[in-house]
């Protein structure tokens, strides 16, 4: 055996010393993250769930499917923000809308 065969090899080989199979995008997601699950709502602020919320429903949308007075009553971007940081039952609301909405 050549010195470049042995190198090729050696490239070949995990730390377990087994050449990997072809890896599909879900074990590769478990070897990366491990046992941890994907959560599509990481990385989502409540500043975005609720102005993607707004653009889709608008403010007389969101107040129909959410009854909360900010969305009601003259709502605007930076009242609703305050009432929901504030109030996590409401929040909780909003989030499940976004999701059933956008994902």
């Amino acid at each position: 055996m050549t010195s470049t065969e042995e190198n090729n090899d050696d490239q070949d080989k995990t730390a377990d010393g087994l050449v990997p199979e072809v890896f599909n995008e879900e074990e590769l997601d478990e070897l990366v993250y491990g046992t941890r699950k994907k959560n599509p709502m990481d990385g989502v602020t409540l500043k975005i769930m609720l102005i993607n919320l707004e653009e889709y429903y608008g403010w007389e949308g969101l107040g129909e499917r959410i009854e909360i007075r900010c969305f009601n009553h003259d709502p605007s971007m930076k009242s609703s923000l305050k009432f929901l940081r504030k109030n996590e039952w409401a929040r909780k609301k909003v989030e499940k809308l976004y999701e059933i909405t956008f994902l």
